[in-house]
């Protein structure tokens, strides 16, 4: 049997924590409703009360004396950073030889084709003549050549939260007149103070030019992101 834990990034804002227990039960519901029962966990990767790879474990011992037999560890990360890469599977090599269960490190969410249809169809939601896809951003190229791709799939223009280029630059770039409209999506999994940091620099660049600047809210505690989580834990258990 499988038991499965969710990784996130973690913070102290209370209303992140609210939006991550909103989607875990509604990952939980979802899979309850099509005869799913398996256990599903969070855990932060940091800002949590201990370690991960301490919560991995005790996680562990406390469902393989349920007879489980393996645990599923889904990162729920957009991009390739790197604590995809190097933070959340060192924990898992910390938590190896400690855990009674055998320990499987799945896609992280980003890899997710069933996302780039979420993304459009939020920009659809709000029809403008251009899209701006707005990531984080990484000193890791492959995350920010991930964002590259994903927004090319999106027919979007690529911008950065912490590089460059930033989105005063690409709303810039782009035509500006009173006819032409732009769609802002944070590609962030939820609100939170960039979000809101975000939001306000989009009303001071709305200032600046004659283009219309909408902005989308990120992807959030939604029955459209479960639906593209529940599906990944599925494929994972055929």
């Amino acid at each position: 049997m499988i038991a499965y834990m969710l990784v996130v990034h973690g913070s102290r804002n209370s209303a992140y924590r609210q939006q991550l227990d909103q989607l875990q039960q509604l990952i939980i519901e979802k899979l309850h409703s099509q005869g799913f029962t398996a256990p599903i966990v969070t855990a932060y990767l940091e800002l949590g009360d201990q370690p991960l790879s301490k919560k991995i474990v005790n996680f562990a011992q406390k469902y393989a004396k349920k007879g489980y037999t393996t645990l599923k560890i889904l990162p729920l990360f957009l991009l390739s950073g790197t604590h995809v890469l190097k933070d959340i599977p060192e924990e898992v090599e910390i938590s190896r030889p400690f855990s009674p269960l055998k320990i499987e490190l799945m896609i992280h969410l980003g890899q997710s084709e069933n996302l780039i249809t979420l993304l459009d169809n939020k920009y659809q939601q709000q029809p403008t003549n251009h899209r701006i896809l707005l990531s984080h951003g990484t000193k890791i190229a492959q995350g920010n050549q991930e964002s590259q791709q994903i927004a090319k799939k999106l027919k979007a223009e690529s911008a950065y939260w912490s590089i460059s280029p930033n989105l005063a630059t690409i709303v810039n770039q782009l035509p500006n007149s009173c006819s032409n409209s732009i769609g802002i999506l944070p590609y962030f999994l939820f609100t939170g103070r960039i979000i809101d940091t975000i939001y306000d620099e989009i009303k001071l660049l709305q200032k600046t030019t004659d283009t219309k600047l909408n902005f989308i809210f990120p992807l959030g505690a939604t029955p459209e992101l479960t639906e593209v989580i529940v599906q990944l834990i599925k494929t994972s258990n055929v």
